[in-house]
């Protein structure tokens, strides 16, 4: 089974690069520009995985991490900034980030923290339904 990766990211270069190197390891992508298109997306397409960025043109990475988390069944999201301060990856964990990226995000990088990021997601869900 294809994991789903959702991009959330108002840079399209960026979009797309990730979501090509995504694309040739197997995962289906989509693309969101804004928070709320990829609050959206999260009802359609329903993501396994989320990568986040920090800041978007109509609302804050945070903001819509809380209404990602909020949800039942929420898919585990990667944060991701260009101008990342120590204080914005605390906050983004303490939120429910699973990890936090810095752009420009290295390919070999972002597959690793990917699948590192599914793996804990799948082991929180199996933790989950034992308790």
């Amino acid at each position: 089974m294809s994991h789903r990766v959702l991009i959330i990211d108002d840079e399209k270069n960026i979009r797309t690069t990730l979501a090509r190197g995504l694309d040739l390891e197997g995962f289906v992508v989509e693309g969101a520009e804004t928070g709320q298109g990829g609050l959206a997306l999260v009802g359609s397409f329903q993501p396994d995985l989320i990568l986040l960025d920090l800041k978007l043109p109509d609302t804050t990475g945070l903001d819509v991490l809380e209404q990602v988390r909020a949800r039942p069944d929420a898919p585990a999201v990667v944060m991701m900034s260009g101008h990342g301060t120590l204080d914005a990856a605390v906050r983004a964990t303490r939120l429910g980030a699973v990890d936090f990226l810095e752009k420009p995000v290295e390919m070999e990088r972002l597959l690793l923290t990917v699948k590192n990021a599914l793996r804990l997601d799948a082991l929180d869900r199996q933790i989950g339904a034992l308790t």
